[in-house]
Parts: C-alpha cells; sequence; structure tokens
C-alpha cells in the first residue's frame, strides 16, 4: 500500500517539492546538482532479512534541459535484487535489478563528458551482519545504472562497487569528508586467521584507509588514518 501510495504521489505536479518530512523511516538525499533525488526505506522480512524499496525522482527542471527524451521517465522505482547479484563487486545493473540499501549521501563525481553520483548506502544483511556499501550511479541514454568500474583498491582490476561486510553488532564508519574530497571507510577483519571468510566475525580495526577520485577514478591512498587525522581537520 506504501508503495502504491508514493507511486500515485510522485505522479502529481510539484511533487518534487514534497519533503516527505514526516516520514520517519525514509531516507530523502539530494544530488548535488539537483537533478534528482533518491527516496529509500527498507522492511525486515519474517526470516529477519531486508529488503529495501526506493526511487529515483528527476527535478522537473532538469527534465526541462533535456534534448533526447528517449527512455525519460519522471521517476524511477528501485528493485532490490540483491540476493541475484553473485558478484557485487564487479556487476552493473539497472534500477529494476538493484543492489539495495539505504542511502544517506551523493557524492558528485565529472570526468572529462562523465558524470558519476557515488552513492554511500547501508544494508541491514541478514541478523548476524550488516553491510556498508559505496556504489555508483550514472545514466546512459536516460536510464539509471549502478555500478561501474571505478574504485582502485590496488588489486587486479578495478571493481564496480564497494561491499564492507561485518558483526551485526558493531559499527563501522563510512564517509565523505567534503574539505579535502576523502572517501574515508574504516577497515574491518577477523579476530582470527581462521575466521577469515566468515563476515559474522569481521569487527572494525580503528584504523582508517581513504580514496581520491582523480581521472575518473577513486584511488586508494597510500597513507593509513587514525580517527584523529580526519575528526580535528
Amino acid at each position: 500500500m506504501f508503495v502504491r501510495t508514493m507511486s500515485r504521489t510522485l505522479r502529481v505536479n510539484h511533487s518534487y517539492d514534497y519533503k516527505f518530512d514526516s516520514l520517519k523511516s525514509v531516507s530523502i538525499i539530494y544530488s548535488p546538482d539537483n537533478n534528482f533525488r533518491i527516496i529509500t526505506w527498507n522492511i525486515v522480512t519474517a526470516q529477519e532479512k531486508f529488503h529495501y524499496f526506493g526511487v529515483i525522482q528527476l527535478n522537473p527542471e532538469y527534465v526541462k534541459k533535456i534534448k533526447d527524451t528517449a527512455n525519460l521517465r519522471p521517476f524511477y522505482p528501485l528493485i532490490d535484487r540483491s540476493e541475484k547479484i553473485r558478484n557485487a563487486l564487479d556487476t552493473t545493473v539497472n534500477n529494476e535489478f538493484w543492489y539495495g540499501a539505504t542511502y544517506y549521501k551523493i557524492i558528485l563525481n565529472t570526468d572529462k563528458k562523465k558524470t558519476y553520483y557515488t552513492l554511500l548506502g547501508w544494508n541491514g544483511s541478514t541478523h548476524m551482519t550488516n553491510k556498508k556499501i559505496v556504489d555508483v550511479l550514472f545514466f546512459e541514454k536516460n536510464i539509471p545504472l549502478f555500478g561501474a568500474p571505478v574504485f582502485d583498491l590496488k588489486k587486479k582490476k578495478l571493481l564496480k562497487r564497494m561491499v564492507f561486510e561485518y558483526n551485526n553488532s558493531a559499527t563501522m564508519l563510512l564517509r565523505y569528508e567534503d574539505k579535502r574530497k576523502y572517501l574515508i571507510y574504516e577497515n574491518v577483519s577477523p579476530p582470527r586467521l581462521q575466521d577469515y571468510g566468515h563476515p559474522e566475525t569481521y569487527l572494525p580495526e580503528g584504523s582508517y584507509n581513504y580514496l581520491e577520485f582523480r581521472n575518473g577514478i577513486w584511488e586508494l591512498q597510500p597513507t593509513v588514518l587514525k580517527e584523529f587525522d580526519f575528526n580535528t581537520k
């Protein structure tokens, strides 16, 4: 019923101006260029799993500037297919095959003529683990796509998104520092070698890595930060 009501509401003229500030369990964030906003929320199933819902709503003033209107829609529902995405780190999906999350930050990145929106989000995963997610939204022929090869973690290939899974009772920091333009994440790891590969055991280490956006790529930097390094800046 909520989804149907939201769908009808977003079809109303000037609905982009609705703040929906009475919906306390719904996250609403705007792109830095105000071209769109993303509304996300979740429910918990009987099996103690989280299922995510969302919608991208375009700003009508932005829509007026788009010359090629093929595939253009005033809003795009986000359909959570997280469990069917086998390789989340190397998969590009559209809004109908979305890696679900509740987003809390949008970062605008541009490279030449390409515009990326880096998304920071939370995924409750299961009763044993939580996830923090860094995804990338971009548009091709007016179709929203998630996942782009822009994360250089000094591995064999570029990642299309970053997913951190850790113990359900722990808290992991993932944030963007606007002044220095750092994308900072807290390292998580198992307490024992034999626990490697069991994310329900992973806990924050108290050390932080960061990435900077250069030449169209989020590049991992060699310096490891302590919390003091960015909380005092």
